[in-house]
């Protein structure tokens, strides 16, 4: 389920990416700027665990990114590394996707959702945890 719902979302993402992450906060009803809006992506490193950054950062992206426009404002992918310990890394990959238009990135959501899904095995064969955020500083 966190596989499709997190493909359905636009990668995924990712990727992945976002539907429903509307909502109204107390700045934004007290007639500022809405909330800004963020998607963490997380991929477990397990044992054997395969997520191929070179084909992420020169393919995956740049597909978001074109198929998305104005719906992301900020895209990273970081890397884990090494602990202080020594111990393995609890996750190999973290995505932060920025939202720049909601409804841009909803309208993208819907309608890419299956070429993007497609892609997600060129780069990776573990299930993310995703989680949405409201940024507040």
């Amino acid at each position: 389920m966190i596989r499709s719902r997190h493909l359905s979302l636009g990668f995924a993402l990712v990727a992945l990416c976002a539907l429903a992450i509307g909502g109204a906060s107390l700045a934004a009803s007290a007639g500022s700027a809405p909330p800004k809006r963020c998607i963490t992506v997380l991929y477990p490193n397990k044992p054997g665990v395969r997520f191929d950054f070179d084909y992420y950062k020169n393919h995956h992206i740049p597909l978001i990114k074109r198929l998305y426009g104005k719906g992301i404002a900020k895209f990273e992918l970081r890397r884990g590394v090494e602990t202080p310990d020594k111990s393995p890394v609890t996750y190999i990959a973290t995505i932060n996707i920025w939202i720049g238009s909601q409804k841009a990135f909803d309208e993208a959501a819907a309608k890419h959702a299956q070429e993007l899904r497609d892609d997600v095995k060129n780069f990776t064969d573990e299930q993310p945890v995703i989680q949405y955020d409201e940024i507040v500083n």
